[in-house]
């Protein structure tokens, strides 16, 4: 069985040099936001053997915040994943090499908010809800791909393993 992580970059900044969409900064909120969720994984344990990231400023600082806490995995920064739809997201993740085990994606809404759902099975229906209602910055999905190969990768064949937002964290 395969293991799938969708992470959301974390809050950008409309503030920052001028240029494209391509090179926002992340927030100060955005960095607070990635710090958080790099303690969840350290302390969930959770470490992909690969992670897929946008080449989008947001994407790849989100990455280097929370990078430490994911263990070292095998990483590639692909242009094609920016501003991806769920589509393409999927033909991406069906072309992965049968070695990757557990692989995390870090792009950008809406795409991972509709592959998350066109993925997620009937249950947990409370989680396909929460998921529906608002896959916020920085929010992550993590499943159990029903599928021996990513090639397999298709509607409803994942179980949802973990669901968490920033703002789960906050105390």
């Amino acid at each position: 069985m395969k293991e799938l992580a969708l992470f959301r970059h974390a809050k950008s900044s409309w503030k920052g040099p001028p240029g494209s969409d391509l090179n926002r900064p992340l927030s100060r909120h955005g960095r607070r936001s990635a710090a958080q969720m790099a303690g969840w994984f350290a302390a969930a344990g959770y470490r992909p053997d690969a992670v897929l990231c946008s080449t989008a400023a947001r994407a790849r600082e989100t990455f280097s915040l929370v990078r430490e806490a994911l263990g070292e995995p095998e990483v590639h920064y692909e242009r094609a994943l920016y501003l991806a739809s769920a589509t393409r997201l999927r033909q991406r993740l069906r072309e992965l090499s049968g070695k990757n085990i557990s692989v995390m994606l870090i792009g950008h809404n809406p795409g991972l908010q509709r592959l998350a759902l066109r993925l997620i099975g009937e249950r947990p229906a409370d989680a396909r809800a929460r998921v529906r209602s608002k896959f916020p910055t920085a929010a992550f999905v993590r499943f159990k791909v029903k599928a021996a190969s990513w090639s397999d990768l298709g509607p409803r064949t994942a179980n949802l393993l973990d669901c968490v937002y920033p703002r789960d964290l906050e105390s």
